[in-house]
C-alpha cells in the first residue's frame, strides 16, 4: 500500500502530530480498510495492515530524543 505524493508530502511537513493523526482516522485509515468486513482475513493481510499502520504512525510521530539515546514510540504509548 503506497500512499499518493500530496498525502507524503503533508506528513513531511512541519504539521502538528494532532493534524496528521486526525487525516490518518479520518482519512487514510477508512480508505484503507473499506469494506474490509467482506475480506478473508488470513495472517499476510492481518501483518501487512499492521506494518501500514505502524509505517504511518512512525512517520507522524517519529523518534524521540530521551535520556540521551533515540527512542521510536511505540504504539502503546500512543493510547
Amino acid at each position: 500500500m503506497k500512499l499518493p505524493l500530496q498525502i507524503k508530502r503533508y506528513f513531511k511537513a512541519s504539521s502538528s502530530k494532532t493534524a496528521k493523526l486526525k487525516l490518518y482516522f479520518s482519512v487514510i485509515r477508512p480508505v484503507v480498510t473499506y469494506a474490509c468486513e467482506t475480506w478473508i482475513l488470513k495472517g499476510t493481510i492481518i501483518k501487512r495492515l499492521v506494518v501500514f499502520e505502524r509505517k504511518i504512525l512512525r512517520k507522524i510521530f517519529g523518534p524521540t530524543y530521551e535520556n540521551g539515546s533515540w527512542r521510536i514510540t511505540t504504539k502503546s504509548r500512543i493510547g
